[in-house]
């Protein structure tokens, strides 16, 4: 039996617009900060902003946001309208930040 060779294509489609950083509101969020997701529990890390613009008979783009996180104790890979972003959380402060602040 052969093995498959592992893919070596492109991470995304060519026509998509990939973003690392999103506005919402007066804040931008960029990748690796916490935000909170109407209609669902526990927190989730902004991943990336996607657009895929209108072809064919589609007329309209189609917009994403791309996440990871969940309830506590659970991992998971999302993605969801930029729309149901109900909160942007502040960055928690570690033990690096508070001695290099002195």
């Amino acid at each position: 039996m052969n093995r498959r060779a592992p893919y070596a294509g492109p991470d995304t489609p060519a026509r998509w617009q990939v973003s690392e950083t999103y506005r919402h509101g007066s804040r931008e969020i960029r990748a690796g900060d916490e935000i909170r997701i109407r209609g669902a529990r526990g927190t989730y890390r902004f991943w990336r902003h996607v657009v895929n613009p209108p072809q064919g008979r589609r007329r309209r783009a189609i917009e994403w946001i791309d996440v990871t996180g969940g309830p506590p104790g659970v991992r998971e890979f999302r993605a969801f309208r930029p729309d149901r972003i109900s909160k942007v959380l502040r960055p928690r402060k570690t033990v690096d930040r508070i001695r290099t602040s002195h």
